[in-house]
């Protein structure tokens, strides 16, 4: 059982993580919203997506940072056709992934990127806080239109990941 040091030794490890993770939002400029009695940190970003702007929940907890990442897409989880064509895609794109994966939600429809970073109790780099924190935005702008593009039926979920995955000229930005 944890006795009250202990808690206080875990809220001042969380404490500083919060710190160092929102002194990252800040060092890129980002707008957020504070909510440290529910341990969340919450900005939205636009990443000129067809699938529309993205929520970022950031949940810090002493020796632990998770990131979730949600676009205003959601899909009718009764259109059993494009469930199956969306969850594809999402195996497709996960296969890939070294950090993190997109989750879809089949009671709902909506598709997530989580992220998380186990930290040990230690403080982690900024590098590794900033991975950790803007990895599901860079995922959202690689293959979030892939998610619309297999839902209307334009493309398979072979076709999106190639195309997701395709280099570009502005790759330096992905």
């Amino acid at each position: 059982m944890m006795d009250i040091e202990d808690m206080t030794n875990a809220n001042d490890g969380a404490a500083a993580l919060r710190a160092l993770v929102e002194n990252s939002l800040d060092s890129e400029g980002l707008t957020y919203m504070d909510n440290p009695d529910e341990g969340t940190i919450v900005y939205d970003i636009d990443l000129s997506l067809a699938v529309g702007p993205v929520n970022v929940v950031i949940w810090v907890e002493s020796g632990r940072i998770g990131v979730g990442a949600v676009s205003s897409f959601a899909c009718d989880p009764t259109d059993r056709e494009t469930m199956l064509a969306l969850a594809e895609y999402v195996c497709r794109v996960n296969a890939g992934l070294d950090l993190g994966g997109f989750h879809l939600g089949f009671d709902d429809g909506d598709v997530w990127y989580w992220n998380v970073l186990l930290t040990g109790g230690g403080n982690p780099s900024r590098e590794l806080i900033q991975q950790t924190v803007f990895t599901p935005c860079l995922m959202w702008k690689r293959y979030g239109d892939g998610f619309l593009k297999v839902a209307t039926g334009t493309c398979t979920p072979e076709e999106a990941v190639a195309e997701a995955e395709t280099p570009h000229a502005d790759d330096d930005e992905r």
